[in-house]
């Protein structure tokens, strides 16, 4: 223990009196071995104040920290679920989109595709301006609805379109059907030449007295004494015959032929490209000629 001065009244007292004995002067607190100026009673009130202080700074501090805390955190839970929402949409999104451009495909492309295709007929004929049809099937039966390209290898031969074919000249090519998908298949076909129109022909040149057309319009006669009368020709009919001759396209030497016929010849035969003719002769029933069409 030490001896100090009383700052007021100047006695001696020692330094770990609160108070001067003499006078009653509060003395001054010594902290950590050192004068400090201050009072027990300010040193108290001073290291209250610090304690509430410190206690206020700090858990305002850790409360400032807590609540910043909690909302990042609660701001980070919040984003979390949007962002998988997000990301949920957009795979709906995509997943809807995906199954739209499928469907598209699949209708442009006429669903299931073409495995095999057929025509009705893979050799055929058809006259000089004339058309006959072509049909296909396609397989499977799913796949019936799909598109389908016609080619001919000539068109100066026939024309086609849409399984439609028309002779155009004699000759032959060949009718193709085609898929999108390659599959394809073939007809051979033979132009003829023009067959003549017999009940045309029978309008305009014949009598149904001296001449006869069947019912099918193939075969078409002509008799030039159809009552078999002594000494009788039908002048009319021989005239027929000749230009019959000649929308047939026979030569001139046919009736040549058919006028130098003896009864004893027998029948006589001729043929062009369409039309196949025959006649017979005798003096007492006449020139008798039959056209038939050549199939």
């Amino acid at each position: 223990m030490a001896l100090i001065n009383c700052p007021k009244c100047g006695a001696m007292i020692s330094d770990k009196a609160e108070k001067c004995v003499k006078c009653g002067n509060p003395m001054k607190a010594t902290v950590g071995g050192t004068t400090s100026g201050l009072t027990y009673e300010q040193k108290n009130t001073m290291n209250t104040g610090t304690l509430q202080q410190g206690s206020q700074i700090y858990t305002g501090a850790n409360t400032g920290m807590l609540q910043q805390t909690t909302g990042m955190n609660t701001g980070m839970l919040q984003q979390v679920p949007v962002k998988k929402n997000n990301k949920k949409l957009i795979g709906i999104i995509v997943g809807a989109v995906a199954i739209v451009v499928v469907a598209v495909i699949l209708l442009l492309s006429g669903g299931k595709k073409p495995e095999d295709i057929q025509l009705s007929k893979h050799t055929a004929s058809v006259d000089v301006g004339s058309n006959i049809r072509l049909d296909y099937f396609i397989s499977p039966d799913e796949a019936s609805d799909a598109e389908v390209e016609w080619i001919s290898s000539n068109e100066s031969v026939a024309r086609v379109s849409d399984g439609n074919v028309t002779g155009v000249s004699e000759g032959d090519c060949e009718i193709t059907v085609r898929t999108k998908n390659g599959k394809k298949d073939r007809c051979t076909i033979v132009v003829e030449p023009a067959k003549p129109d017999f009940r045309e022909l029978y309008n305009r040149y014949c009598r149904s007295s001296w001449a006869t057309l069947s019912s099918d319009n193939t075969t078409l006669t002509i008799d030039t004494n159809p009552y078999d009368r002594d000494d009788y020709y039908e002048y009319a009919a021989g005239d027929a015959i000749e230009c019959l001759n000649r929308e047939m396209g026979f030569s001139d030497s046919l009736m040549e032929r058919m006028g130098s016929t003896r009864a004893l010849d027998g029948t006589q035969t001729a043929e062009s490209k369409t039309v196949e003719v025959s006649w017979t002769y005798h003096p007492d029933k006449g020139l008798r000629v039959v056209y038939s069409l050549k199939y």
